[in-house]
């Protein structure tokens, strides 16, 4: 398909560049079809970096570009690591998913490892274990720091195992949980139909959920729960939301809806994602913007995000959305006039050009830097440039601004949470019958 590589020569050279101990990071700057699927091999293989600028104008994205470049060459980094996972009787990896090299099946080349590298495992359990017998993981990883050491850094990790379903509930992690959903829903996306997957997505949601409701819906906070009535897991209980996020990340919708190039890449980003990362992506952080204040000690930080709808937000307010990638700055169509000339030095928002804003004016005022703050703060929360773009009611950059509003009916594939909530529910509900 379009979404693997076209040949087997950037693999191979990927191959020879890891054997050399070389990463590559590609930069991209391409105005039409470019095969990112292919040249992003290298990049992948060598636990390099690809950054992609769309219809790249050098006056605009020229200091994204340089922001980029320098932390490429800057950050922090160690070479030539071969990683190892071994785990005690019973439990056994099976399955590696990053942009890293593997070679055989047990390990893992990385030609170099940075702050922002994660790899992501898969465990099977594969025989008997006793109730409450402890099993033991480690992950060494052999690598050359930049002043040619060779050094190795051992991490142990010791776990209780359980025979309760309850128990197993009540210690999942659902956002460990769906990074790595998300990298097995990429992975079979480039060898199976895009419906039949989302279908598989859906499928695994109703069935975590339904043994939930066979073997633990009897606890303390299901009493009195109706036959046909859906119960979510306490630590699970936005499991059903996720999965509805993760089929309208752009990554994972079908072709007529985002380019092939832009799919591919969002691809390779989410197979090197940590969790922290894929969460973002998964479901933006909206923050409300237009009353900003610091605190005591003069710092700003985020607010309390809302939840990711159009109808929580207000006309008369402005929002930024943040999924790691992009940055939107939302203006509410009755926004005060004395913010906008705050922030943009003009008195209405229709006598600016928003797709020539990259980044905000700073003003001397307090509204003014006060947004900044925390527009630099988020950036320093990613590893790479996000842009920012400004987003007006009305605007043509508002329908892609509301496809990252992802319990609405605008995102991915027009169904909204509550509808999809229900469709779930429908097929617990048959599964218990």
């Amino acid at each position: 398909t379009l979404l693997t590589p076209a040949g087997d020569f950037y693999t191979g050279l990927g191959q020879l560049c890891v054997e050399a101990g070389c990463s590559v990071d590609l930069f991209l700057f391409p105005n039409s079809f470019v095969d990112v699927a292919t040249l992003s091999e290298v990049p992948r293989l060598t636990a390099g970096r690809v950054y992609k600028y769309n219809c790249f104008q050098a006056d605009l994205q020229g200091e994204h570009f340089l922001s980029d470049l320098a932390w490429a060459v800057s950050r922090p980094k160690a070479l030539n690591a071969v990683m190892r996972v071994r785990t005690s009787a019973g439990i056994r990896p099976v399955e590696f998913f990053g942009n890293c090299h593997i070679p055989n099946t047990t390990d893992i080349e990385l030609a170099c490892v940075d702050p922002d590298a994660a790899v992501t495992l898969e465990l099977r359990h594969d025989d008997k274990l006793q109730d409450n017998d402890l099993v033991f993981i480690q992950a060494a990883c052999l690598y050359t720091s930049l002043s040619g050491q060779r050094r190795i850094r051992i991490h142990n990790l010791s776990l209780n195992t359980t025979s309760s379903i309850p128990e197993i509930f009540r210690i999942a992690d659902l956002d460990t949980h769906m990074n790595w959903l998300g990298k097995f829903a990429m992975r079979a996306l480039c060898s199976r139909a895009h419906q039949h997957v989302m279908d598989e997505m859906t499928s695994r949601a109703a069935h975590t959920l339904a043994a939930y409701r066979r073997h633990c819906s009897s606890g303390p906070g299901d009493v009195g729960a109706s036959p046909g009535e859906l119960v979510l897991p306490q630590n699970m209980k936005l499991f059903p939301l996720y999965v509805q996020c993760l089929m309208k990340t752009d990554a994972f919708l079908p072709a007529d809806h985002v380019s092939i190039d832009e799919r591919a890449w969002l691809m390779f980003l989410l197979n090197g994602m940590d969790v922290k990362q894929s969460n973002a992506l998964f479901y933006p952080r909206l923050y409300p913007v237009h009353n900003l204040a610091p605190n005591f000690e003069g710092n700003v930080y985020p607010p309390p995000s809302i939840r990711c709808s159009y109808e929580y937000m207000q006309p008369e307010g402005a929002y930024i959305l943040d999924n790691g990638i992009n940055l939107f700055l939302w203006l509410g169509a009755t926004l005060s006039a004395d913010w906008i000339q705050a922030v943009f030095n003009v008195p209405s928002v229709r006598q600016f050009e928003p797709e020539k804003i990259y980044d905000l004016p700073r003003l001397p005022n307090e509204t003014s830097r006060n947004l900044c703050h925390l527009v630099d703060q988020i950036h320093l929360e990613h590893s790479r440039h996000t842009r920012l773009f400004v987003v007006r009611p009305g605007d043509q950059m508002e329908g892609s601004f509301k496809r990252f509003l992802v319990e609405d009916r605008y995102s991915g594939n027009s169904v909204s949470y509550m509808e999809y909530l229900c469709h779930i529910h429908k097929e617990v509900f048959s599964l218990l019958r």
